[in-house]
């Protein structure tokens, strides 16, 4: 036997058996490649998406009104849908110290049954303001603890949920009331010697008092400025601003 002969034909045997090895075989007995599915960009899918859709809730006083805003912002890399099985798109309830259910906003409005959906793109934000001054009307003074949630199907981890004091009609919020607040406002201009026009960085127009101690800061204060206010709020509703800085 030539010996350089018998390892050529060994060669070339292991060649075609690992070529049959990397091409499989069918079901009918015939061959083909192995396929790997890849996601949009080429790569092979984890299975994983990062981020999240993220709830949160923030407390604002308008005109002496409790306000909370439920945002919902899409943390993830892709858009997300939510879906709804009625115009209802968020609930909340007000819970006392007890722990007992004091108020439910569903639970004396009607909604009209109908199946829709909402995109919500990356990066994207979905709000609603809550407006909880006639709700409190209902309630004896006391601490209360805020739950809102959406209504979106099988999304029950869309929730926040804040705690306040409520004094009572006619008084206001305890922890409001002789304390002081601070934000981020846009100046628009005096109303009058002891009164400005400000908007808040949700872009709303409100109202400020000022102080004596504040009065000579607005004397030169120019249009459009932002300002940082800390301000008080007194039983009636009425702001005012006790300092303020200028950026």
């Amino acid at each position: 036997m030539n010996f350089k002969k018998g390892i050529g034909s060994v060669l070339t045997t292991l060649f075609i058996i690992t070529s049959l090895a990397a091409c499989g075989t069918t079901e009918n007995g015939t061959s083909e490649p192995k396929k790997v599915v890849t996601g949009s960009n080429g790569e092979a899918p984890t299975g994983i998406v990062a981020g999240q859709l993220t709830p949160s809730l923030e407390k604002v006083m308008k005109e002496g009104k409790l306000t909370y805003i439920f945002t919902i912002k899409n943390d993830k890399e892709v858009e997300d849908v939510l879906k709804y099985s009625s115009s209802q798109q968020y609930d909340y309830k007000l819970i006392d110290s007890k722990g007992n259910v004091a108020y439910t906003y569903s639970m004396d409005k009607l909604f009209m049954q109908a199946i829709s959906e909402q995109i919500v793109k990356q990066g994207e934000i979905v709000q609603f303001e809550i407006d909880l001054s006639e709700d409190l009307k209902k309630l004896p003074p006391g601490t209360y603890q805020f739950e809102v949630w959406s209504t979106a199907t099988d999304r029950e981890d869309l929730k926040a949920k804040s705690e306040f004091n409520w004094g009572g009609e006619g008084e206001g919020l305890e922890e409001e009331a002789g304390k002081l607040a601070g934000a981020v406002v846009t100046y628009v201009g005096l109303m009058d010697q002891n009164s400005i026009e400000v908007i808040n960085e949700n872009g709303v127009y409100e109202h400020y008092r000022l102080s004596n101690a504040v009065k000579p800061d607005f004397n030169t204060l120019e249009k459009d400025a932002k300002i940082t206010i800390h301000y008080g709020i007194t039983s009636d509703g009425q702001k005012i601003i006790e300092e303020v800085i200028t950026e």
